[in-house]
């Protein structure tokens, strides 16, 4: 039965439960209100809406199910399509969507057209402690301007979200689903991950946060990008509510954490943290809890920073190297009686230049014989500056010792004198040395042809803990004997 009603706002269509099951449905004029009570109707063709639509239930909790297999259901922007509960039941949509209006989910929605699309230009809004599902396989929901409010919750299955313009305020929650942002999205938006096979399509640009997440509802969290991506926004490993792994796979090419980009490894709940990929750090990676780097062909680069906080360790499986740029920053506390505390540890060779930096936690004061590993490799090449060290007490001092397969971090109670610890021959015939030691106001690097008489050569002030010359003067020197010296 179709009833048409009319006071003083315009016309009203109101189809009752039950005695419609498939019609056709004109354009909805401004004035015009079209309720659905409690049935479920099939319209034979798109149309559009400018005035009101609404999905309501009246007197028993009846479903309320709209669907429209061919065209699409275009809201225009006087027009609302809202989701009302009423007297219970549930409520789908399946139809493509144009949405230029607004589009209301003030009672639990599903949305279920395969390979469906949604356009999203007006205000869609999902009331708070509202379920909003996109379980449209194979489809497509496109943010491209207006605004996403999402108060409630707004999940998606097996389908694309793609933003590229408007405003989103709350966390889309993507299942098994993909994710594309674009780079004309210049508002800053965040997005959940859940399950395994969800999948990134392109880079992740400034602004956006994604927050892969394993949880009690869907298990691991995993994001797979098929041919590697740049983040220049910011990314977290993380779990919600339960112990579950998360992680990042890239299947080819490499992750490049761009000079904007942070990733988080986050303890939560707790859980595996993981990326199977190449990794270049450009930016930050903040270890808050222990993290496995699977590195299939070109191993892991840091030419950024590293944050590892104390009592949690990095794993890599491949080589590791740090540029000139990159900086390796240890939290340290108190290490356990007969424990070896390791703060990294590599599978290959470690190359090592940049700066390495100590901080302290506030409850930790360094005590004589205290030892940290700072990694441990098969095989070390190159030394850190140790540029930032945290204050020890009055006659203590650092002391980094740097082996062949290990780099050892110790508090002594005496100073440690600069040495020479490495001299190299280089093209050309000049001699290339390195010199270590405790900070301290200034190394001199001496020379002497017969250990009686010395020269300067060098000065480095300040002194930070590694000192790295080349020496050109030698080549048409028979021989030539070095010492360093600390000075004030």
């Amino acid at each position: 039965m179709l009833k048409r009603l009319f006071d003083s706002f315009g016309w009203f269509f109101v189809l009752i439960s039950g005695l419609l099951s498939a019609c056709a449905i004109d354009d909805i004029g401004p004035t015009n209100r079209v309720w659905l009570q409690g049935t479920s109707p099939t319209i034979s063709g798109g149309f559009q809406n400018a005035g009101t639509l609404l999905l309501e239930s009246i007197d028993d909790a009846y479903d309320v199910d709209l669907t429209v297999p061919q065209g699409a259901v275009t809201n225009l922007a006087s027009g609302l399509i809202e989701f009302l509960g009423g007297a219970g039941g549930g409520r789908s949509f399946t139809a493509d969507v144009i949405n230029y209006g607004n589009f209301d989910a003030s009672y639990g929605l599903v949305m279920t057209k395969t390979n469906g699309l949604f356009h999203q230009r007006g205000l869609f809004n999902v009331a708070t402690n509202i379920p909003c599902y996109y379980y449209c396989t194979n489809g497509y929901f496109f943010q491209e301007a207006g605004w996403l409010t999402i108060t409630g919750r707004f999940q998606m299955h097996q389908a694309t979200f793609v933003y590229s313009g408007g405003i989103i305020t709350g966390e889309p929650l993507l299942v098994d689903a993909a994710l594309q942002l674009l780079s004309s999205a210049t508002n800053e938006a965040s997005f959940q991950i859940n399950a395994t096979t969800s999948q990134l399509l392109g880079d992740v640009p400034g602004g956006q946060t994604v927050r892969i997440l394993g949880s009690n509802e869907n298990g691991p969290g995993y994001l797979t990008s098929t041919n590697g991506f740049r983040n220049e926004g910011v990314l977290y490993l993380d779990a919600t509510n339960a112990p579950f792994d998360a992680g990042l796979i890239v299947l080819a090419g490499a992750i490049t954490n761009s000079t904007t980009g942070v990733i988080y490894s986050r303890a939560g709940p707790g859980g595996a943290r993981e990326i199977q990929s190449d990794l270049f750090n450009a930016g930050q990676l903040i270890n808050e809890t222990a993290l496995t780097v699977k590195a299939p062909r070109a191993g892991v680069v840091n030419a950024g920073h590293m944050f590892l906080t104390s009592d949690q360790f990095l794993t890599l499986n491949s080589d590791f190297t740090q540029t000139a740029s990159g900086t390796l920053k240890l939290e340290l506390s108190q290490p356990d009686p007969g424990f070896d505390t390791e703060f990294m540890t590599i599978g290959g060779t470690a190359a090592l230049d940049g700066q390495l930096v100590l901080a302290l936690k506030p409850d930790y004061t360094p005590l004589p014989g205290d030892s940290f590993r700072v990694l441990s490799c098969q095989r070390r090449v190159g030394y850190f500056n140790l540029t930032d060290v945290a204050s020890l007490p009055p006659g203590l001092a650092w002391k980094v010792d740097y082996r062949n397969n290990a780099v050892i971090l110790s508090v002594n109670n005496k100073v440690q004198p600069p040495v020479v610890q490495e001299v190299t021959r280089v093209a050309g015939g000049s001699i290339h040395l390195t010199c270590t030691g405790t900070p301290s106001g200034a190394l001199v690097l001496q020379s002497s042809p017969d250990f009686k008489s010395w020269s300067a050569v060098a000065t480095n002030r300040p002194f930070r803990g590694l000192f790295e010359f080349t020496d050109s003067s030698t080549k048409t020197v028979a021989k030539r004997f070095y010492r360093a010296v600390a000075v004030p």
